[in-house]
């Protein structure tokens, strides 16, 4: 059996993230475009850190049985929050490679630009494999009891953590 409440509300929590990543390569894209890719890059990677250091937080502020029936809309929230930035986040990492590609080579051609421009797909994939090894270790340490209440904290943390370094080390680009 399936409960038709809860295939909708997922695809709305789709559709909602899908739309603030639309929303975000606009308003990023023409940032990136009228005050230079480092502005929309540091102010990219920090509305995306934002979140995950405050969802965490917010749980030690409401008793867990309101956290419980505030969870869903809660994380739809952090999910559009952080939708809007990684929205722009790609389209802006192309562009950076793109016009950065006449500063690394003497001879820029679109065979070196277009090899630059590959990576860019290269950090999701890295980040999804860290965030899986994040998961796989918080599994084998901790009970499946104890990550549901308070475990699920230290994964909002540790990237609100690594966004922090993300922010210091755009804002040197």
């Amino acid at each position: 059996s399936f409960n038709l409440v809860a295939i909708l509300s997922m695809v709305g929590f789709a559709l909602l993230s899908g739309g603030a990543r639309g929303l975000g390569g606009w308003f990023f894209g023409r940032k990136g475009d009228k005050e230079g890719r480092k502005a929309a890059f540091s102010l990219t990677v920090l509305l995306a850190t934002i979140p995950s250091l405050i969802l965490p937080l917010m749980s030690f502020f409401i008793p867990y049985q309101e956290w419980i029936n505030y969870a869903f809309i809660i994380f739809a929230i952090v999910k559009f929050i952080q939708g809007v930035p990684a929205g722009g986040e790609f389209p802006g990492a192309i562009c950076y490679l793109a016009e950065t590609d006449r500063i690394c080579h003497k001879t820029p051609s679109w065979v070196t630009r277009r090899y630059m421009c590959s990576y860019t797909t290269l950090g999701p994939q890295i980040g999804l494999s860290l965030s899986m090894i994040v998961c796989l270790a918080l599994k084998y340490l901790f009970s499946l009891e104890f990550l549901l209440h308070q475990g699920w904290q230290f994964v909002f943390l540790i990237s609100g953590m690594m966004g922090v370094g993300g922010f210091i080390l755009r804002s040197r680009l």
